[in-house]
């Protein structure tokens, strides 16, 4: 029920960094977690936010796909590259 609040965080900037944490810390409760965050329509924000220049964030992002399922589900193959600063940017 809280995943929309995470999601409008996601949003500020000002707590962008804060919502991504409160997002990994969801995402480690396990693969159903993940499912919730599937269902609300995280990922594509999560998507967007692979192009950010600010480290914090790509850092938080790399926590957020090491998550087991998220990897897979969440991130396709070119976003990863992104993620690790192999890709278009």
């Amino acid at each position: 029920q809280l995943l929309p609040v995470v999601l409008q965080a996601l949003l500020s900037q000002s707590f962008r960094l804060l919502a991504l944490q409160l997002l990994h810390a969801f995402l480690c409760l396990g693969p159903w977690a993940v499912d919730q965050v599937l269902r609300v329509g995280i990922f594509q924000y999560l998507a967007k936010l692979l192009h950010s220049a600010v480290p914090e964030l790509r850092t938080t992002l790399l926590h957020v796909w090491a998550v087991p399922r998220c990897e897979r589900r969440l991130f396709t193959p070119a976003a990863v590259n992104r993620l690790l600063g192999r890709g278009r940017r």
